[in-house]
C-alpha cells in the first residue's frame, strides 16, 4: 500500500502525515520567520465522495492550446509577481489550484517551500509527477493549513472558475501571514459587458467586472495594491483555441460553460484578464 503522502499526491483526498514544510520565510513586514509550516490533519479538507464531470480545462484539446499551465500567458504573471515581491529563499507559497503544476514546479526550482492544492484528480497527477508530495487533493473553500502559515498564496485562473469564490478568499486569507501577498490573475468582466451566465462551469462562468473582484477581496481584509490589464494575453490565447477547437462558439463555450443563448439573449459577455497584487492587512 502506497505511504499517505504519495496517495495524497496521486490526487486522492488523503492528506499527508504532520510534518514541517518550511524553511525560513518572510513574515510581516518582510522579517524572516521560524515558524513551521504544515498540512493541517485537523481540519475538514474538502475530500470529494464523487469525482465531477470532465471540467473544459482538463479536455485534451484545450490543453493544447493552453499549454502546460492551462491559462492565458502560461508562467507569465507568474514570472512577473515575482519580480515585483519580496519572497526570500524558503518563503512558504501555496498554490490554490495548482492544476497540472506548472507554477508549483517554478516555485520549488526557484528553492520556495511550494504546496498547492486543486480539485481535479486528473490535473493532480501530473503535478504529482512534476513535485512530488507537494499537491493534494482538496477544496480552495476548506483549505487544509494552519491560519498564518504561508507567505504568498498564487491563485492563477481559478476564481472565476469556483462556484463559491468569496468562500475561498476567505481560507486564503486565513492561511495569509499578516502583511502577506495574494497574487491573483484572471478573468474578469469588462465595463458594460453582459453576465457570463450561471448555467455552466466555464473557466469564466464566475467572472465579475473588476471593482466587484476587488470588493470581495477588501471584505477579506486583503487590499489590492496592484492591478494590471493583461487582456492581450487572453486574445492570444482564444485565437490558439479557435484553431485547436474550430469555432469562436465553441470557444466561447468553453470559456463560459454555456451555450452562448443560454440567458435567453445570446449576449457575449466582453471578458478581460487581469493581474491582482494584494496584501492581506496588519493589525495595529
Amino acid at each position: 500500500m502506497a505511504a499517505p503522502a504519495a496517495r495524497a499526491a496521486a490526487g486522492d483526498g488523503v492528506p499527508p502525515p504532520r510534518r514541517d514544510f518550511a524553511r525560513a520565510g518572510p513574515g510581516a513586514g518582510g522579517r524572516l520567520s521560524e515558524r513551521p509550516v504544515v498540512w493541517c490533519d485537523e481540519r475538514p479538507y474538502g475530500r470529494p465522495e464523487v469525482s465531477p464531470p470532465e471540467r473544459p480545462y482538463e479536455r485534451a484539446d484545450v490543453r493544447r492550446a493552453t499549454g502546460g499551465a492551462i491559462r492565458p500567458g502560461g508562467l507569465t504573471l507568474t514570472e512577473r509577481a515575482l519580480d515585483m515581491l519580496p519572497f526570500a529563499a524558503g518563503s512558504v507559497l501555496l498554490d490554490c489550484g495548482c492544476g497540472a503544476g506548472a507554477s508549483l514546479a517554478r516555485f520549488d526550482e526557484a528553492g520556495f517551500c511550494a504546496v498547492g492544492i486543486d480539485f481535479s484528480a486528473t490535473l493532480l497527477a501530473e503535478a504529482a509527477g512534476r513535485v512530488p508530495g507537494r499537491a493534494l487533493r482538496a477544496d480552495a473553500g476548506r483549505l487544509p493549513l494552519g491560519a498564518a502559515s504561508c507567505d504568498g498564496v498564487f491563485c492563477e485562473c481559478v476564481l472565476s472558475a469556483l462556484p463559491q469564490p468569496e468562500a475561498a478568499l476567505a481560507e486564503i486569507a486565513r492561511v495569509l501571514v499578516p502583511g502577506g501577498f495574494l497574487i491573483v490573475s484572471d478573468l474578469y468582466l469588462q465595463a458594460g459587458a453582459p453576465g457570463a451566465g450561471g448555467c455552466g462551469s466555464g473557466c469564466a462562468a464566475g467572472a465579475v467586472p473588476r471593482d466587484v473582484a476587488e470588493a470581495r477581496l477588501l471584505r477579506q481584509g486583503i487590499t489590492p495594491i496592484i492591478f494590471e490589464d493583461h487582456t492581450k494575453l487572453l486574445i492570444d490565447l482564444s485565437c490558439r483555441l479557435v484553431l485547436e477547437l474550430g469555432s469562436a462558439r465553441e470557444v466561447m463555450v468553453v470559456l463560459t460553460g454555456r451555450e452562448p443563448s443560454c440567458d435567453a439573449t445570446g449576449a457575449k459577455p466582453r471578458l478581460g484578464y487581469g493581474l491582482w497584487i494584494s496584501r492581506k492587512e496588519v493589525s495595529a
